[in-house]
């Protein structure tokens, strides 16, 4: 009896982490699930062998996009961040765009 619940509770491992997988690569999450414990630790390797649908692939994709609109640098005038995309501090308004060396410091 306790060998037949050592089972259910590794085949219901093995579907809530086939669920996670799939869902992460864009298919569905209870199709996984129902994959992984039917066919426990056989069914979570072919969830993982999966190939990423179009749908996570564009997830990814704006995913990287929205960490390249979060990226900042330094302005070199008042040390503050600023958006690495701006041309004007927001903080001392100097321009970013010009090449010149911010003035030295006495």
């Amino acid at each position: 009896m306790e060998l037949f619940f050592l089972g259910l509770v590794i085949w219901t491992m093995c579907g809530c982490a086939s669920a996670v997988i799939s869902s992460n690569k864009g298919q569905g999450g209870c199709a996984g699930f129902a994959v992984g414990f039917l066919l426990g630790p056989l069914g979570l390797i072919i969830v993982a062998c999966l190939p990423p649908t179009d749908r996570a692939l564009v997830r990814k994709a704006q995913l990287t996009s929205q960490a390249e609109i979060g990226a900042q640098k330094t302005c070199p005038y008042c040390r503050s961040f600023v958006p690495a995309a701006a041309t004007v501090c927001r903080f001392c308004q100097r321009d970013l765009t010009c090449p010149t060396s911010p003035p030295s410091s006495p």
